[in-house]
């Protein structure tokens, strides 16, 4: 029977191995990888207790797999060392009956799994985010302290401190970059300054009928409820500093100066718009119907562009032409590489989700095969061949499609490459 004494006894072992594999499993990503990181980031140790139940439902995709691959091996591994399989089916047990407990924990952990991309993991990435902002000045002040300063490549400045006492930054040097990056354009010093952390907004200025007018401004907001379609940004205020513009100019002593950047990526991450990681299942669909919207308008220009392409551009002052040709290399292949990645996203979500079920029906017969009831065995002669074959598969398609350059759909290749191959071991098995 296939809810008999027996297999209820093998599915309660496989979830008592599981939970154990899952809790030791999340239990070393924390504390040797997510709460290292963090302290590198300048969090304080009240913040990364905030912040561990927020990124604990992260690691589930990735250790729920991996411990449901463990579990089957090690239960149906010991059976087969203490020949009970041998046993079961002389007694006139057929194979397939002991698989449906392992069957039923990878329906169970593919369902949690794909329950958890749905929306609980993109919502926690978001609150997690928005809770490292809220601190966001503490952050920033923490890692200053620690570090001495921010280099981060992204940023509009790289920023040096001797110290910091307080609020105030103590021998402030900041080194303004080139917009080509290739540089830098000025370098001011202070003996004190200090870092705010405000939420701006473009917005548009002059008459809109005409041209010559057209342009936008950035504006502080400093009303939570306004905080819609703008961005972070890091401040350093300097009282008064001294500034060289490094063209062999006189310095300058100004007696107030503000140098503003995006806040860095590295610390707080992107904006959720720009991440499809951190979408829910129904926000990936409607950024996809956005992109789409926003390709065929951009197609649309370009057509009407090319339709005059000698003519001049009002405003660029090129062709309408080059205009037509700058819009498709630079504004169109971005915004598809942006579709690439939420369809790849689509297509990722339920292929790790089903790769719990591919883990089960590949783990049962290696476990068996294998017939070793030690762990170490087990890790060495089954679990890790497998892991180092499945997530080098996935992590490869999935960068190419995220690139354009493979199609979404081949995200499920690593779970076919499995099914194949326990289909095969299981018919192998059933002839022993």
């Amino acid at each position: 029977m296939i809810f008999g004494t027996i297999n209820r006894m093998i599915l309660m072992e496989l979830i008592k191995v599981f939970l154990m594999a899952l809790t030791g499993l999340t239990g070393m990503f924390m504390l040797g990888g997510v709460i290292q990181e963090a302290s590198q980031k300048g969090l304080s140790p009240g913040q990364i207790l905030v912040a561990i139940p927020l990124i604990i439902p992260n690691t589930f995709p990735y250790t729920i797999p991996a411990t449901t691959l463990f579990a089957t091996c090690i239960v149906y591994g010991r059976m087969s060392a203490d020949s009970e399989v041998l046993v079961l089916r002389a007694a006139g047990v057929n194979i397939y009956h002991l698989l449906w407990p392992a069957i039923l924990l990878g329906i169970a952990t593919t369902l949690v799994t794909a329950g958890l991309y749905y929306d609980p993991i993109p919502r926690s990435q978001r609150i997690l985010r928005e809770q490292l902002l809220k601190d966001a000045e503490q952050v920033i002040y923490s890692l200053l302290k620690r570090e001495g300063g921010l280099r981060q490549n992204n940023l509009d400045f790289v920023l040096y401190v001797r110290d910091v006492q307080g609020k105030d930054l103590i021998d402030v040097v900041v080194k303004k970059r080139k917009a080509d990056r290739t540089g830098y354009e000025l370098v001011a010093r202070a003996q004190t300054a200090r870092i705010r952390v405000q939420y701006v907004t473009d917005v548009p200025e002059g008459d809109p009928d005409d041209p010559e007018s057209k342009g936008t401004t950035t504006r502080r907001i400093t009303n939570p409820a306004l905080r819609v379609g703008g961005r972070y940004e890091l401040v350093v205020v300097m009282d008064r500093c001294v500034v060289d513009s490094l063209k062999g100019d006189t310095a300058a002593d100004l007696h107030y100066q503000e140098y503003s950047t995006a806040l860095p990526e590295a610390i707080f991450g992107k904006d959720t718009k720009d991440r499809p990681s951190s979408q829910t299942w129904n926000e990936l669909f409607e950024r996809l119907d956005e992109l789409r919207v926003d390709i065929a308008d951009q197609e649309a220009q370009v057509q009407k562009l090319e339709a005059d392409k000698e003519k001049k551009h009002d405003l660029s002052g090129k062709t309408n032409g080059e205009v037509a040709r700058d819009i498709r290399i630079y504004t169109i292949s971005t915004l598809n590489r942006f579709v690439a990645g939420v369809r790849t996203e689509m297509q990722m979500r339920p292929a790790l989700s089903m790769g719990c079920m591919c883990f089960v029906l590949i783990g049962c017969p290696v476990g068996i095969w294998a017939s070793r009831s030690d762990y170490l065995s087990i890790f060495m002669m089954c679990f890790l061949p497998t892991i180092l074959i499945y997530y080098p598969i996935l992590m490869a398609t999935l960068n190419m499609a995220k690139d354009g350059k493979a199609q979404p759909f081949l995200a499920w290749t690593p779970d076919v490459v499995l099914a194949i191959g326990s289909m095969f071991l299981i018919r192998r098995l059933m002839k022993r």
